[in-house]
């Protein structure tokens, strides 16, 4: 078998580009916590940020932010099926949630920044974190 060189990674994950983008369902509360994080989001980096729909294709450039757990949103279960993450009902349970970064999953240059949980409370919960 072959090494295959890793390049090096910079540390950390670029807010400020312009090209950051918060990925949703629409049904539920999503919209509305989209719509509170993006707010947030656009006071601290004084960049625009879009709210796309939940198709939108993880393998996109720029960063995203992702909401939900595998039932919730086709985004995250892509991430979930290549076993970028476990979010789903059952991990982390009722109103828990997870905050984590999926560096770079789809080789495109474009970061993930996921803010799951079991339930809509628990999603909630991440993207106020």
């Amino acid at each position: 078998m072959t090494d295959v060189p890793v390049p090096p990674r910079v540390a950390g994950v670029d807010l400020k580009s312009g090209n950051l983008k918060i990925i949703a369902p629409a049904r539920g509360t999503y919209p509305q916590v989209a719509e509170t994080l993006r707010r947030a989001l656009e006071g601290a980096t004084g960049k625009g940020v879009a709210v796309v729909e939940d198709g939108a294709s993880p393998d996109a450039t720029g960063t995203a932010v992702a909401l939900g757990n595998l039932m919730d949103s086709a985004f995250v279960r892509r991430l979930y099926l290549a076993w970028f993450d476990w979010t789903d009902a059952a991990w982390p349970g009722p109103g828990g949630w997870t905050l984590r970064v999926v560096a770079d999953p789809w080789g495109t240059g474009g970061d993930v920044i996921l803010a799951g949980g079991s339930d809509e409370a628990g999603v909630a919960a991440a993207a106020a974190a």
